[in-house]
Formats: structure tokens, sequence, C-alpha cells
């Protein structure tokens, strides 16, 4: 009787360890996760608590079993669903960079992998997160190094402005205008003095 029962409360632990294991991989919202927490709970539990809790009736277990089925045969298109969630933010980012990028054999691999069996799935969705982080830091690092090429080339505007306001001999006359090129020769000195330019490796 006692080996009966260790045996069933081996069961239903394997099985609440393999609902957790889907519901993380596929990303399962809290409330499609509650109908099973008081299996779930068990994962850790000892062969007395759960004795105590009676989570072990047949029904039970069987319920269990069938919604494990179920998410199996759900598995493959919510992968597919969560790869291209993840494929379009990619593409979300690159594009906003002016990024080439191929979309439809960046989705045909993924698509082709899933579909052979022959992926560990959370891998290849971890991979996918790897690659979202490296994009951002790629288009922050291009948006910073846009930004100082524009800053620069203004800069350098600015300092032939300088150069040619400077050989004026009129430039401190009354003319109109005179005080804003002033303000702007005063601003002018200080970007060019300022404005650092050095390469990106």
């Amino acid at each position: 009787m006692t080996r009966g029962w260790n045996h069933e409360v081996e069961r239903i632990q394997e099985l609440a360890k393999f609902l957790v294991e889907l519901w993380d991989l596929m990303e399962m919202a809290i409330d499609e996760r509650k109908a099973f927490s008081n299996v779930t709970r068990l994962i850790s539990a000892s062969v007395d608590e759960v004795s105590i809790r009676g989570c072990l009736s047949a029904d039970v277990i069987k319920q269990v079993e069938v919604e494990v089925q179920r998410l199996n045969v759900l598995k493959a298109s919510k992968m597919k669903e969560l790869v291209f969630k993840r494929q379009n933010e990619l593409e979300v980012i690159y594009k906003g960079d002016d990024m080439d990028v191929d979309s439809e054999s960046a989705r045909q691999i993924p698509t082709s992998l899933i579909e052979s069996g022959n992926i560990d799935m959370s891998k290849l969705l971890q991979n996918m997160d790897d690659r979202i982080i490296k994009a951002k830091e790629q288009a922050l690092s291009r948006r910073d190094i846009l930004d100082r090429v524009e800053k620069w080339k203004f800069a350098v505007e600015e300092e032939i402005w300088l150069d040619a306001y400077e050989r004026d001999e009129n430039r401190y006359s009354a003319v109109r205008g005179a005080h804003n090129n002033l303000k702007r020769a005063e601003k002018a000195r200080i970007l060019v003095s300022e404005i650092q330019w050095k390469p990106v490796n």
C-alpha cells in the first residue's frame, strides 16, 4: 500500500513539474494556471503533506494528465506565436534604425526549426531574447554615432561660418542683424571648442 501510495505521489509531482515547465515555456498567464495551483503546490511536498491535502484522487490525476496532453498539443503553435512575437520586436528595432532585414527569411528559419522538432524551444526563445538585447544595444550605438555625426557636421558648418564672419571687417557695424550674428558667433566659438569627434571602433 505504501509503495503504491508513494508511486502515486511521485506521479502527481512529476505531472505538476511538467505543467510548470510547459507554462513557463509557453509563457502562460497567471489566470490560466490557477485551476491547477493546488496540484503544483505539491511539487516539493512530502508524502504526508500530499495525503493531508487530499490531491491524489484518480479524478485529479486524470485531469492533470489531460491538461499536460492538451498543452503538449498546443505547444508547437504557441511556440511559433512566441517566436514570431520576438521576431516582430526585432524587426521593429531594425526598421526603427533603418537597418536592412529580410523578414521572410528571418521567419522561415525559426519556423523550420520548430516544425522539425529537433530544437530545444527554451533555448530558441532564449536565443531570440539575446538577439533582441544585442539589437537594442546596436540600435543605441548606431543612434549615438549618427547623433555625434550630426553634431560634428553642424559644428563644421558653424566653424566655416565663424571663419567667414571673423574675416568680415563690417561685422561690428550697426547693420540689421548684427546683434544676432554676434550671439551666433559666441555660440559657434563655444561649440567649435567643445565638440570632440572620436572615431568609433
